[in-house]
């Protein structure tokens, strides 16, 4: 046992007997890409879908370089959620929605690392909206307008804001709260929640870049969307901790999600040794083995085909020597 997991174990042991909080887990899947997940940009009245990027964009961008000139182009980005067979056991006391963005994605009047700004009269200078939306299974332009006042897909215009105050330049997490929308889309047997996120004007006409950038698509699982669901029980482990020591624990994910017939699934594991990943359906039977072998630290990856297997929810399970993370997929087809 090395002195990082003592300290963990510590740690933990420390927050059973000590802390009376809330226990944190992350059980939703981030739909990454096509076709729920992307960013639309408004450029003079032409607007694109732009989805498989690393990092998705709410803001505008100064184009002062293209004569004549040509006002700024908006971006609003889309984000999906599945809810299908939460197990989270009881309703929660608070949902969060936990977004990672580095400093460099953050511009302002064409500085990295600054806050965007913008430079007109009673504008807001720090705000960007998140609304609750309903777009359904295919993200694409004519969405542009889910989250605006009065639009059939609008389900809360404004439920959260990013703002400084809500943004930790330390860990580089934006967390906002949108418990009672995501228990609103469960009440309501929807399953996913769809969240809009754009600043509330559309530009300041100073041809100069203010935009956010989150991770979408990136290599470190622990940066992807994801929604934090809070429970009250003694074994919580604070969110610092978690963020800390992300790295020594297992992340697993899959990719397309939804996905028709193949899948690939990533891991990252801290320590080498034995590994094996399995399928299961809904109802807890093993479907498949992936993985059965020593394997070394690090990333690694496997592709599952489904061809034979039904439209649904299934699991992914990993089980190292001393962990098991489990995972959720939808296949469609």
């Amino acid at each position: 046992m090395n002195s990082k997991t003592i300290v963990i174990l510590v740690f933990t042991l420390f927050s059973l007997v000590f802390i009376h909080a809330q226990e944190t887990i992350v059980d939703t899947i981030f739909v990454a890409g096509t076709p729920l997940t992307g960013e639309i940009s408004n450029f003079n009245y032409n607007y694109e879908l732009q989805v498989d990027f690393l990092a998705l964009i709410m803001g505008d961008t100064g184009m002062p370089w293209i004569p004549p000139y040509v006002p700024n182009a908006v971006f609003r980005s889309y984000l999906t959620f599945i809810l299908d067979s939460l197990s989270i056991g009881s309703e929660p006391d608070s949902i969060k929605l936990r977004l990672w963005t580095h400093e460099n994605y953050l511009v302002g009047n064409d500085i990295f690392g600054e806050w965007p700004v913008w430079d007109i009269p009673g504008g807001d200078t720090i705000k960007c909206c998140v609304d609750h939306v309903d777009f359904g299974y295919s993200l694409d332009i004519g969405d542009w307008t889910a989250g605006d006042y009065g639009d059939p897909q609008t389900l809360e215009t404004k439920c959260a804001f990013i703002s400084l105050e809500v943004y930790s330049p330390e860990t580089g997490y934006i967390i906002v709260d949108v418990t009672n929308q995501v228990i609103n889309d469960i009440e309501n047997e929807r399953n996913k929640s769809q969240f809009r996120i754009g600043f509330e004007i559309n530009t300041d006409g100073d041809s100069l870049y203010d935009y956010i950038q989150i991770c979408n698509v990136t290599p470190n699982l622990a940066h992807k969307p994801s929604l934090l669901f809070y429970l009250s029980d003694s074994t919580y482990v604070i969110e610092e901790y978690i963020t800390e020591f992300a790295n020594d624990m297992i992340i697993i994910e899959n990719y397309p999600n939804p996905f028709n017939p193949k899948t690939k699934i990533s891991y990252q594991i801290a320590n080498p040794g034995a590994i094996k990943l399995q399928i299961y359906n809904i109802k807890g039977q093993l479907i498949e083995t992936l993985v059965n072998e020593c394997q070394s630290a690090g990333m690694h990856s496997v592709e599952w085909n489904a061809t034979k297997q039904s439209s649904g929810i299934y699991f992914y399970r990993i089980k190292t020597e001393t962990q098991i993370q489990t995972g959720k997929c939808l296949l469609l087809k």
